[in-house]
Formats: structure tokens, C-alpha cells, sequence
């Protein structure tokens, strides 16, 4: 069943969810809904990323096969949709951005932009734990919870990681 439509334009609708204090050359986040950091927006009774919606709006209509990637100045921001950050890319583009930038789900360690501890974070805390001490206040010294740790000491965390540097 279609809601009510509103009264205000769509477009205004849009951007009353974008910041744009930082200028034209700035990220412009969005405010509104994410998923996996990207902005989503009700349009006409479906919901679009609003990335793509804010390239539609600058620049036309998108070739159904096509992605709309970004190349952000300061580092990409899945939530920025400045027309100015956006460019249209095959899904073999999109995927070669992706291992451009490091974001392949493939990258190891500190390496891997999820990755919470560094390698000498890592070699400390086998060391640590290889003279006995508990995991729990270990975790905490690190700001980590003690399932990572007990995840590194049984080898499911940085286990590509191989050194001696552990002894005590």
C-alpha cells in the first residue's frame, strides 16, 4: 500500500538529511538512515542509498549495471554524498577501488581497517601470556575484550603472525 505522499519536494527532503557545514569541497555526510554506513532514503515507496541518489540528482539517471563509488579527499566515507566525491564505475571498477584502498575483507593485521590492535600490541600480548598472566586484565590494559585475547593465544586472531618475539 503506497504512503502519503509529502508535501515537501523530494529533493528538499533530501538534503534537509546532508551536512554540508564543511563547504563545497568537504565530505557532506549523511544524517539520516544507514546500513553498513552507507545513507539510505525513502524515495517513491523504495528506499535508495543515498550516494546514488545524490549522484542522480547532480548528474542524471544511472545505468542499472553501474556503481556509483567514492573518492573522498580525506580517506572514502561510506555516508558522503557530495556530488563532487562520487564517480561512476563498472562492478570490476568498484571491486579494484576496493583492493586499491585496502578494503578487500583480505588485508592482515593492522593492515585489515577492522583490526583493533597492532602487531607489537599482539607479540606484547602472547608475550604476557606465555609468562602466565590471566586473559581478562590482559584485554583490558589493551581495550579489547578477553574473547580476543583468548582468540590470539589459541591462534583464530593473527595467526599468519609468526615470530619469536614472544619469549619472555
Amino acid at each position: 500500500m503506497p504512503g502519503k505522499p509529502s508535501a515537501i519536494p523530494l529533493e528538499e527532503r533530501f538534503w534537509a538529511h546532508v551536512d554540508r557545514s564543511g563547504g563545497p569541497d568537504a565530505c557532506w555526510p549523511w544524517q539520516g538512515a544507514r546500513i553498513r554506513g552507507y545513507g539510505h532514503f525513502k524515495a517513491c515507496d523504495h528506499t535508495v542509498r543515498a550516494h546514488r541518489f545524490s549522484w542522480e540528482l547532480a548528474f542524471g539517471s544511472i545505468s542499472g549495471d553501474l556503481h556509483v563509488l567514492h573518492n573522498c579527499p580525506g580517506g572514502d566515507d561510506r555516508a558522503c554524498v557530495n556530488p563532487k566525491h562520487l564517480w561512476l564505475g563498472t562492478n570490476a571498477d568498484n571491486v579494484a577501488d576496493r583492493v586499491a584502498k585496502g578494503r578487500n575483507g583480505a588485508a592482515l593485521g593492522e593492515s585489515n581497517g577492522k583490526a583493533k590492535l597492532r602487531r607489537a600490541q599482539v607479540i606484547e600480548i602472547r608475550r604476557r601470556l606465555s609468562l602466565g598472566e590471566a586473559q581478562l586484565p590482559i584485554a583490558c590494559d589493551f581495550g579489547v575484550r578477553q574473547t580476543a585475547v583468548s582468540k590470539i593465544a589459541c591462534g583464530t586472531y593473527w595467526r599468519w603472525l609468526v615470530t619469536d618475539e614472544v619469549a619472555p
